[in-house]
């Protein structure tokens, strides 16, 4: 009860692609609460899974959500979001941001198979 779970997933045609971000968010009963997608140009496969995350979660405290389950089934996203490293130099400010929300709400972060 009270908790509720964004998955989110981005997605890029090439690494170094055509990209775009996406997710939902659900209550404890499965029911859809929010979503939300977006467009993002030219950019990477770990950018396109950091930004949906990042929208995600902001969608949340936008939406007073506090108590978040974020599911995602990029690996790499979810070895560099809690890491004490700043992440690659080009995703330190994307991964900041995503620090600095998360640590505005109580919440679980894990991978989820495609």
């Amino acid at each position: 009860m009270g908790w509720f779970k964004l998955n989110a997933d981005g997605a890029s045609k090439g690494n170094l692609g055509v990209a775009g971000a996406g997710g939902i968010i659900t209550n404890h009963l499965s029911q859809t609460v929010l979503a939300f997608q977006e467009h993002l140009g030219l950019t990477s496969n770990t950018t396109t899974e950091l930004k949906a995350i990042y929208e995600g979660v902001k969608l949340c405290i936008d939406n007073n959500i506090r108590k978040i389950w974020v599911e995602i089934d990029a690996k790499v996203a979810l070895k560099l979001i809690p890491s004490p490293s700043q992440g690659p130099w080009h995703l330190q400010n994307l991964l900041q941001q995503i620090r600095n929300l998360l640590s505005q709400t109580q919440f679980k972060i894990s991978h989820i198979f495609r």
